[in-house]
């Protein structure tokens, strides 16, 4: 009820609750405070799940901090402001709780500044300079622990080319062995329902993050072709069965322009995501990742071989059978020579629609549309495999990770349009009958990679899908840019990013243990440069006495994450918080860079490099900047006006 209502002290003025001056920052401090306290008990390996019961009857267990705020109805402003912060750092996978922890710090802290007179311009202006202080000092903290694990440098590891060259149709027996960013995948995989399953999982995310890491270019187009006029299909043509060399089945296409028959899945995102295919039913552990893409269908011929090797495809998002006029019209047949004209004119088409495909060399069909009976046996006696009836995004899925190109007009297909996969199989999922079992089609590919997610209900399958997907966000976040030539050539399919720095920079140590050393860096900055002050006597703005405070309780708000990892473990907050501090002042004194943290596993207070418990760099520094910015916007805020709708009539006014 506190963060549904306004809170006290406002006046009412023309159907209007207005809240002014101190009165609304105490307000906003309370809001902020309350989400903080739904969110607190559910950061960490040892936080605790939440269950949302929706009114349309569906339900949500997560433990997510955006999640759960995008569940609940919020209707103060600065509630809803929070949600938007912790929506904002969901893109970085990890850090969406505690973003919304330290912003309800920095509010608490800057309450009592704001008492004693000091004004909400230096408070901003010293939490926004103490911002970027930090984001410095982190970085010289990550470079520091960087020297403490010097084997943790990035593309020195020789499983992970093991890895990455390996074909395996799904990677159970070839887990990536990439020590740190498993380790960051683990770290954002706890404290969720896939940490019962996290050391194979977290294998699986490094594996997908690496495979769609460097696809950042739109697939090659096909070449363009004349449809001014429509063409002209004769009966003289006889399909002929297609054929394939292997020397051709890795090869794609080289790129040319767009044309009117064919299209392209649009490139508005830098990366494709990674796609997750949920299948209710079995366990966590059934959950495997296959290099490519995943259709929620089966061969349109029962009979079609299960594996068709080297495949060709042709992607149509055009029907194969005949077109219907748009138009009313109408059509009488009335005698057997009549119906047998018009058969005879459907199948002529068919047959020159499979001549077509056997012409270019596809031995795969994937279309958008559906077709009968007879085209579909004439598919199957030629030798193509066929796929009715698939999505439209899972059409741009699959020319993306095959090269191939849409194509508007069976008729108008060319050999570039195609695309290769080194097999396409269908399987079967699901044990207990024919209304448990679910077929899927596999298309495999170097350019994607896919999830079948599998568990004992809707609710867990879709908790899983958001463990998995936060944490591949917060691996691709620690790879760097890659060094990408162009692309279309044979070798494409079995290139790799080449990484131009070290993963170990871009990566540091959790469970609060650089939040805690950058907070003892930038305390001891600030002595420092107030000492300097008094020295010469010369107080600049940043050295001024109350800047320093307001600094200072900046560096406080750093402890937000630490403080709640404490909570969880429910070990003496103010003894084991101090001792952490202290643990932590001692290594830095003696240029040590072990990072000490809370390990939530073992109760207690240990190395996190041991432990290895990692976080994104640019995660963390994005939950820092938001929750600066946050708390800024929040403190500028000294009015606060609702207004009231005025009752409405129940009568209706007269025209």
């Amino acid at each position: 009820t506190t963060m549904l209502k306004l809170c006290s002290g406002g006046a009412q003025l023309s159907s209007s609750v207005v809240v002014q001056g101190l009165q609304c920052v105490r307000n906003s401090v309370t809001i902020a405070n309350a989400v903080a306290s739904v969110l607190k008990t559910s950061l960490g390996p040892c936080g605790r799940d939440k269950l949302i019961a929706k009114e349309t009857g569906g339900l949500v267990v997560t433990c997510d901090g955006a999640s759960l705020l995008r569940q609940l109805r919020l209707e103060h402003p600065i509630a809803r402001l929070l949600v938007q912060l912790s929506s904002a750092q969901d893109r970085f996978g990890d850090g969406t709780t505690g973003v919304v922890l330290m912003a309800a710090r920095l509010l608490c802290n800057a309450l009592p500044l704001l008492e004693q007179g000091l004004a909400i311009a230096d408070v901003t202006t010293a939490y926004r300079d103490a911002a970027r202080a930090a984001t410095e000092l982190l970085h010289v903290e990550c470079r520091s622990q960087h020297h403490h694990d010097e084997n943790a440098a990035a593309g020195n590891d020789e499983d992970d080319d093991e890895f990455l060259e390996s074909g395996e149709e799904t990677f159970d027996s070839c887990l990536p062995r990439h020590r740190l960013l498993r380790q960051v995948a683990e770290t954002s995989l706890g404290g969720k329902m896939a940490t019962r399953d996290g050391a194979r999982l977290a294998a699986l995310c490094v594996h997908a993050a690496l495979l769609t890491a460097d696809h950042r270019t739109p697939p090659p187009a096909a070449a363009s072709s004349d449809t001014s006029s429509p063409p002209t299909a004769t009966s003289s043509h006889t399909p002929t069965p297609p054929t394939t060399t292997s020397s051709h089945a890795l090869a794609f296409p080289a790129p040319s322009t767009h044309s009117a028959a064919c299209a392209h899945p649009s490139s508005g995102s830098s990366e494709l995501p990674v796609q997750f295919v949920v299948k209710t039913g079995g366990g966590l552990p059934d959950t495997q990742l296959v290099r490519g893409v995943v259709l929620r269908k089966a061969f349109s011929h029962e009979n079609s071989p299960k594996v068709r090797r080297d495949a060709v495809l042709a992607v149509l998002v055009c029907p194969l059978e005949l077109p219907r006029p748009k138009t009313k019209h109408s059509l009488t047949v009335s005698s057997p020579e009549e119906y047998e004209a018009l058969h005879r004119l459907q199948h002529q088409h068919y047959a020159e629609c499979v001549a077509k495909l056997c012409a270019v060399g596809a031995n795969t069909v994937v279309c958008q549309w559906g077709f009968d009976h007879d085209l579909n046996h004439l598919l199957f006696a030629h030798g193509i495999t066929a796929i009715r009836w698939v999505a439209g995004h899972d059409i741009e899925r699959v020319a993306h990770a095959t090269g191939a190109a849409l194509c508007a007009h069976v008729l108008q297909l060319e050999p570039r349009m195609l695309g290769r996969a080194a097999c396409v199989r269908e399987i079967t999922l699901g044990s207990a009958g024919p209304p448990d079992c679910e077929q899927f089609v596999v298309i495999e590919s170097a350019r994607s990679a896919s999830f079948l997610v599998r568990g004992g209900g809707d609710a867990v399958c879709a908790e899983t899908v958001e463990s998995l997907r936060d944490a591949i966000r917060a691996v691709q976040t620690c790879l760097p840019r890659a060094n990408s030539g162009p692309r279309g050539s044979a070798h494409d399919e079995s290139r790799r990013p080449t990484l131009v720095d070290p993963i170990a920079t871009l990566v540091c140590c959790g469970g609060g243990a650089t939040e805690a050393r950058v907070h003892l860096r930038l305390a001891r900055r600030l002595a420092l440069q107030e000492q300097d002050a008094a020295t010469h006597a010369t107080h600049t703005r940043d050295t001024r006495p109350e800047t320093t405070s307001a600094s200072l309780a900046w560096a406080d708000g750093l402890l937000a994450v630490p403080a709640a990892l404490i909570d969880s473990c429910k070990l003496p907050s103010a003894a084991t918080l101090a001792e952490l501090l202290l643990r932590n002042r001692s290594e830095l004194e003696g240029d040590r860079a072990t990072a000490v943290g809370v390990d939530v596993r073992s109760r207690c207070l240990g190395s996190m490099q041991s432990c290895g418990v990692r976080d994104s760099v640019a995660a963390k520094a994005s939950a820092w900047t938001l929750a600066t910015e946050a708390a800024c916007a929040v403190l500028r805020v000294t009015t606060l006006i609702v207004s009231k709708q005025p009752p409405t009539s129940s009568t209706r006014p007269e025209k």
